[in-house]
């Protein structure tokens, strides 16, 4: 009798479901496989493990794999972890899970499937043991609604295509210091302003209020309906991005709208940033 069907003992396999969901939302596996996943993209990718005993009765889950492949609409494996903090997150989280389930539903290794579709709704398709046999990422169901317009081939072309102009944007902006004490947005009139008492001064420069970016909501709002281009992202009020994503799709703006640099201006209590294509240099 397979493991899912032996954990049932009579009861629907509903019911056995939402325990078993339960049991990955106290652990955080929920959590650690959203952040794997990242902000943002269709995903479809399967994470295999095991649980090894390191003594005393205890274990510790390893991760042995992460199977996936990429959609025809963009995305499907989970982005590149460059500081290598989350997968370690994942299998202590599987950890916890495993101690969790040691006096119920007990496994010893398993699969779990990660979808999230193009309205970023998330599924997770849990398989253990003998169960898990079956899993394969072609047997996985491809999430519905259109790839995000950051892993779509037409993104590519715009990189390719203004990756000269960027890259100057990017240098001057790089060389200035951003030491002024407060800034202000009037209109299309960037004003910075340094220092206090006697020693106060101002610099104004003309500028394009482009768009905000919410660190917290991992989110870049438009706030100018005279949006460079007339295609992905630009055409889309709000989109879910990262810092270097939010920050890149700036950069292309003020590149688009022939700015001399990009200012980035934090707000708020939450640390997010307004960025504004500035026109003159200082």
């Amino acid at each position: 009798m397979p493991w899912f069907q032996r954990q049932a003992a009579g009861r629907s396999e509903q019911e056995v479901a939402r325990e078993h969901a339960r049991y990955l939302r106290a652990a955080g596996v929920d959590r650690a496989l959203d952040a794997m996943a990242g902000p943002f993209g269709l995903r479809r990718f399967l994470v295999a493990f095991e649980a090894r005993p390191i003594g005393s009765g205890r274990h510790q889950v390893k991760v042995s794999e992460v199977v996936a492949m990429p959609l025809a609409s963009g995305g499907g494996p989970p982005p590149a972890d460059p500081t290598g903090e989350l997968l370690p997150g994942l299998e202590r989280a599987l950890t916890r899970l495993h101690a969790n389930m040691a006096l119920g539903p007990s496994w010893t290794r398993g699969l779990i499937g990660y979808l999230r579709d193009g309205r970023g709704r998330v599924e997770l398709l849990p398989l253990f043991d003998d169960d898990a046999d079956a899993g394969t990422i072609d047997r996985l169901p491809v999430p519905p609604g259109p790839g995000h317009p950051l892993e779509q081939p037409a993104w590519a072309r715009l990189q390719a295509t203004w990756e000269s102009r960027m890259q100057a944007v990017q240098a001057r902006t790089a060389r200035i210091r951003p030491d002024w004490e407060d800034w202000t947005v009037d209109g299309e009139t960037l004003v910075l302003s340094y220092g206090g008492g006697p020693t106060a001064r101002t610099q104004r420069f003309r500028c394009h209020p482009l768009a905000t970016f919410s660190p917290s909501r991992s989110r870049l709002t438009w706030q100018t309906t005279r949006r460079p281009g007339g295609a992905a992202p630009f055409d889309q009020p709000e989109l879910p991005v990262d810092w270097g994503s939010a920050h890149e799709i700036a950069l292309m703006a003020a590149a688009m709208l022939e700015a001399s640099w990009l200012f980035a201006g934090e707000f708020g209590d939450e640390g997010e940033l307004l960025y504004a294509a500035v026109a003159t240099a200082p």
